[in-house]
């Protein structure tokens, strides 16, 4: 019977690489497009960590199908137990820790450049482009309008000691615009967004970006990204890329799904003169 166990596990062993070096090597199977600027960061990190599970899988599995096939005789008879082996209590406790160290340093950079980038606190702090609001069971988008400011330029309509920030949204006279599970971004720009919940945790995943934040109640968090400039071919006046729920979020979860429209710079203004437009005067 031990003898069936290690046939089996070989083949689990062997599919796995096979299948490994197959999703690798075919088109359209591996990792989406790496539509913007920290993409290829990301997939480096995840190849990383994903060779390293790999060799651990490999070499587990290899010893496992090992023991079965070298053992499978002496069955019935009692196994031998080992205490207190420092030698090999001390390698399984280092060589994961050193693995760990090698991934944090490995990702120190690339999570500051997402997650602590000048752009969204501090001295540095970009204007955000636009709000998305998540909800069961969509995405709202609210833009700040032509002039880069939400709510009315320089005004302080709701008397609370900041003139232009999202809490002023709607107020007559702002050419802020809304558009629903549809984002509308320029091509080559960095941008920055504030993201927020109505209603429980979401989760705004963009995987051509490699964009993933979720969205929790009560805060606003900051996020950005910048469309590389090679994702529109000459001629080409937009392209849209999926936009996914990846928090389970309730009974419609599996519909809360959108799309990011990537414009050319002309195209993206005249997109937001034309919908201000439409907004404004829906007749």
């Amino acid at each position: 019977m031990q003898k069936l166990w290690s046939i089996l596990f070989l083949g689990l062993l062997v599919f796995g690489v096979w299948f490994f070096y197959y999703g690798m090597t075919t088109p359209g199977m591996w990792l989406p497009d790496q539509a913007s600027t920290y993409a290829h960061d990301v997939d480096y990190l995840f190849n990383v960590i994903l060779w390293i599970t790999g060799i651990a899988f490999v070499l587990t599995e290899g010893a496992l199908v090992w023991f079965l096939f070298r053992y499978h005789a002496a069955e019935g008879r009692k196994a031998t137990y080992i205490h207190h082996h420092t030698k090999a209590e001390v390698i399984w406790t280092v060589v994961p820790a050193v693995i760990l160290a090698y991934i944090a340093y490995a990702q120190y950079d690339t999570w500051n450049n997402i997650k602590r980038n000048p752009m969204l606190t501090g001295p540095e702090q970009k204007q955000a482009m636009a709000q998305i609001v998540a909800r069961q069971f969509e995405w709202r988008f609210r833009y700040a309008g032509l002039d880069g400011q939400p709510g009315v330029a320089g005004v302080d309509d709701d008397n609370n000691g900041t003139a232009d920030d999202w809490d002023e949204w709607g107020y007559p006279g702002s050419d802020d615009v809304e558009s629903v599970n549809e984002l509308h971004v320029p091509v080559g720009e960095k941008m920055v967004f504030h993201l927020r919940s109505f209603d429980v945790l979401h989760s705004f995943f963009v995987p051509d970006f490699r964009v993933k934040q979720d969205a929790v109640p009560g805060l606003v968090i900051p996020l950005w990204f910048q469309v590389l400039e090679n994702q529109l071919e000459s001629g080409q006046a937009y392209k849209d890329y999926d936009l996914l729920c990846a928090e389970l979020c309730g009974w419609g979860h599996f519909k809360m799904q959108g799309k990011v429209r990537v414009h050319t710079a002309d195209g993206f203004r005249e997109w937001l003169r034309e919908t201000e437009q439409k907004y404004r005067d829906p007749g």
